[in-house]
């Protein structure tokens, strides 16, 4: 789906797809030819140069490089000073060259306030960042990251193409530039109780109106079918079977709302790929909202209706009440298999792609229309209930590596082989698959390679071969070409926070049974959250220069931005075209004139007008019109070494053709104006092939 101008050119040879081993089901399609399996993935070295090498001993001298990532003392599960230390540790072993010093500071808001302080301020102390991909765009707008386009081409360790293909042309990029190394694969899944959809012979939700149905089915709901056994290990306060809640998602204020909430909008705003966008219309900023937005808020009020938890007082650890068997249904990021290990559901869950929807918004009209096939090209199509259309929701963005822009050569490189390090095939594996034995048990990161989905190495750290199947197929859904990016804009954090204001407000009033979950109510928040979400916009615009507003931040987010400041003035597609069915057509006129004239070349007629000359007459005209093949060749579809090839090439190839015509049209002039000065000494005209080559070679 996505163009070549649209995507990273990687021309990599390597043959990299990992498939699942148990199963045969295809890998999506990716832009690289990845087709080999995990066993058959050559183990990478751990350090794409080694210290016996002259470049790697920098002459003996050490380089010392700095990083700066999260201390989080409250969640042992995010202090990421702890997981660089570990690693940095076990590196020094391979890389004695190079000192490694790891610096943290309290929280994530806080990284995230000091590195885009450091970016601003072109700050060298640090060489490189462990941190939230959706500031990326922040530390762009002042040259922050280093670009490593050329290094994740050719890097050893980092093995490019096992990356699945969204975390490597999508999240990794920048406006058509690589600057960061995935370190995690952060995705939203839809978490169920399988022991229960199957007792009830009940559907796993396909669309959010199928998950309020279900969750409005199982809420409230005390045993199993047979009515004796509990539905779950919770007691009330008499010693009774504790009732289930339906649903069961953390909405603690400025938490992770504004993620639930694009995660239900996009699956009706985002339908044509993931540049196309999902929150912002990228053709002029426009907020996604239209009857999409009071869509979203009606699923969202059921969700909160079929619920007997206090949603609002807890954040994503509202997987505890699932983990306890409270609830039927959840969504959360797909590392929360994390906390399910070892809890009452281990056995009991099953695992799936978030739900989608079969009525999409037509940016236009601002209307919900039906899904199609031609509408909702990434959709899925089921007899009952019609076109689904599917938008996998990447949200955060996850954990990346970036490397400072602001530093030596030598510690960019340094800092960048360290990163390739952490995230290698053999490495990452351990830190993905919880049972998995690690230098350190912080498990902060889900699957973003590919042969992080080999179904047969879960089942080797004890999940059972259902469930591996399940979750490694659900992952894979990211490569769909339709999966939504999380905002990666500055002001990214503020568009977030008053749509989790708004959205917090409406649901509360819902669960107090204060606010109206009909339709003008919903509209009325709508148009609350879009004027508010359009002055941030404005504001920002206003006192920054035009080259910088918010609208080509994000185009270049999505990697669809044109530079019409600094336009090159190429061909373009249809121009291109234009000129090859030309030439095309010369050429092959051409070839059928001459072999024509070869084939009568015996007639009275041709045998005046000269075969020899005839022929050269096409092959000339046939080459002349091949130079607009090599006048279309320009770096928007080709390399730059081609441009150069095609450039020099074009005057040789037109000027042979030239003279060859001319030599053939001046000898016979040459011949006729003979005649005209020597009527006695010529009956007949006739060119010699001799002639012909001398007024070649002269020209």
């Amino acid at each position: 789906y996505i163009s070549p101008k649209k995507k990273l050119n990687y021309e990599m040879s390597a043959n990299t797809t990992a498939t699942n081993s148990t199963t045969p089901t295809p890998t999506p399609t990716a832009s690289i030819d990845t087709s080999a399996a995990p066993s058959e993935i050559a183990t990478p070295i751990v350090s794409s140069c080694n210290c016996n090498s002259a470049e790697c001993a920098n002459n003996g001298e050490q380089i010392t490089i700095k990083l700066l990532t999260q201390y989080d003392a409250t969640n042992p599960g995010n202090d990421f000073t702890e997981y660089l230390e570990v690693y940095a540790e076990a590196y020094k072993e391979i890389r004695p060259d190079i000192n490694i010093e790891v610096s943290g500071v309290e929280g994530r808001l806080v990284l995230e306030d000091d590195l885009i302080e450091l970016a601003r301020t072109q700050d060298s102390e640090y060489s490189g960042f462990v941190m939230p991909a959706q500031i990326t765009g922040d530390l762009v707008q002042y040259d922050g990251l280093w670009d490593l386009t050329d290094f994740v081409r050719s890097d050893e360790t980092l093995l490019w193409p096992d990356f699945l293909a969204f975390y490597r042309e999508r999240l990794a990029v920048y406006n058509n530039r690589a600057k960061l190394i995935p370190l995690d694969g952060d995705f939203f899944l839809m978490y169920y109780r399988k022991d229960l959809f199957d007792a009830f012979n009940r559907t796993v939700p396909r669309t959010w109106d199928e998950y309020s149905a279900e969750a409005k089915f199982f809420n409230a709901r005390t045993t199993m079918p047979d009515g004796v056994t509990p539905i779950s290990n919770q007691t009330d306060e008499e010693g009774k079977p504790k009732a289930i809640s339906g649903s069961c998602v953390g909405r603690l204020p400025k938490c992770a709302n504004a993620f639930w909430t694009t995660m239900v909008l996009t699956t009706m705003t985002q339908y044509g790929g993931t540049d196309t966008g999902g929150l912002f219309n990228p053709e002029n900023m426009e907020p996604l909202l239209g009857d999409a937005f009071p869509e979203t808020l009606r699923h969202m009020a059921n969700q909160v209706r079929f619920t007997n938890t206090n949603e609002f007082d807890a954040c994503l650890r509202i997987s505890d009440n699932f983990s306890n068997g409270e609830c039927a249904l959840t969504y959360n990021f797909g590392n929360q298999i994390n906390e399910l290990l070892g809890s009452f559901v281990e056995d009991k869950m099953g695992v799936s792609r978030t739900p989608g929807s079969t009525r999409v918004l037509n940016r236009e009209t601002k209307k919900l229309d039906p899904c199609t096939e031609e509408l909702c090209p990434f959709g899925e199509t089921y007899e009952d209930i019609g076109r689904v259309n599917y938008s996998p929701y990447a949200a955060f963005g996850g954990w990346v590596a970036g490397v400072s822009n602001f530093v030596g050569d030598r510690e960019k490189k340094a800092a960048a082989e360290f990163f390739s390090y952490l995230s290698n095939t053999t490495q990452s594996i351990n830190d993905v698959i919880p049972t998995a034995t690690s230098l350190t048990e912080i498990r902060f990161a889900q699957p973003y390679r590919l042969s992080h989905l080999d179904t047969k190495d879960w089942v080797d750290r004890n999940y059972t071969l259902e469930f591996s199947e399940d979750y490694t197929n659900a992952i894979r859904d990211v490569d769909t070409f339709n999966t939504v990016i999380e905002l990666r804009i500055p002001e990214a954090s503020e568009l977030r926070g008053e749509i989790d204001k708004h959205v917090v407000d409406y649901l509360m009033k819902i669960r107090d049974g204060t606010g109206d979950i009909g339709l003008a109510s919903r509209k009325n928040v709508t148009k609350y959250l879009s004027d508010d979400l359009n002055a941030i916009v404005a504001n920002y615009d206003a006192v920054n220069n035009p080259e910088d507003q918010l609208l080509y931040q994000y185009q270049k987010s999505l990697g669809v931005f044109v530079d019409n400041a600094n336009d090159k003035n190429l061909i373009g597609p249809e121009m291109r075209y234009t000129g090859w069915a030309i030439a095309a057509l010369v050429v092959a006129t051409s070839i059928g004139f001459a072999v024509w004239t070869f084939v009568n070349r015996t007639n009275r007629v041709v045998r005046a007008s000269q075969p020899f000359i005839l022929i050269m007459v096409c092959i000339s005209a046939a080459i002349m019109s091949s130079t607009i093949v090599l006048v279309s060749v320009d770096d928007d579809w080709v390399s730059v070494e081609m441009c150069d090839w095609a450039c020099m090439s074009t005057p040789w190839v037109y000027c042979t053709g030239f003279v060859l015509l001319f030599s053939a049209l001046f000898s016979k002039t040459w011949r006729n104006k003979q005649i005209l000065d020597n009527p006695d000494k010529f009956t007949r005209l006739k060119v010699p092939r001799e002639d012909f080559a001398k007024q070649f070679v002269r020209l």
